[in-house]
């Protein structure tokens, strides 16, 4: 019994302070070859993506704008996100406008905010062109750098999981004292 309650105990709080859901909320623009605005900046993009801060890499999420980009709607899904040895974080994902699918690399410089919870994620250039973001290779929309910046913050556990692990460590206790 007392393993059982030790290793639920460890559970929790182990995958509590590791792996995390994060909303975020920001904008994204795309620049051509020399830098300048292809499309205007949206400002409307929100999107979540699962990040595990002890191992430094993440799977899952999507990011998107109800407002259409250059005249159609546009989504980033199948978010993996990387740590790299130099404190940069390297997104992937696959970006869909209006039917045509384009794998697209976003390198992040984090940087803190007042909030302990979150943090600001700013493109940096990652394919060392001299152009903000990374330039899409394939597709519509090859040649244009993604630039996507915003702030990511941690979704808190809610108080229900504790309180319900609280109640099974206390019914546990209860059985084992009847016994």
């Amino acid at each position: 019994m007392k393993i059982l309650i030790l290793t639920l105990t460890i559970l929790l709080t182990a995958n509590a302070a590791t792996a995390s859901t994060l909303n975020f909320n920001g904008s994204f623009q795309l620049l051509d070859s020399v830098g300048t605005a292809v499309s205007p900046t949206d400002t409307n993009v929100t999107g979540w993506f699962d990040y595990d801060f002890a191992v430094g890499t993440g799977n899952g999420g999507e990011f998107n704008s109800g407002t259409d980009l250059l005249g159609s709607p546009w989504q980033a899904t199948d978010v993996t996100m990387t740590l790299n040895s130099d404190g940069m974080i390297t997104a992937n994902m696959l970006f869909n406008w209006n039917g045509n699918i384009m794998p697209g690399v976003v390198v992040f410089e984090l940087q803190a905010t007042p909030n302990p919870l979150a943090t600001t994620l700013t493109t940096i250039d990652g394919d060392g062109d001299g152009i903000l973001g990374n330039a899409l290779t394939v597709g519509a929309k090859a040649g244009n750098s993604i630039v996507l910046n915003g702030t990511a913050t941690v979704v808190p556990v809610p108080a229900a999981l504790w309180l319900f692990a609280s109640g099974l460590l206390g019914l546990f206790g209860v059985i084992r004292k009847s016994a």
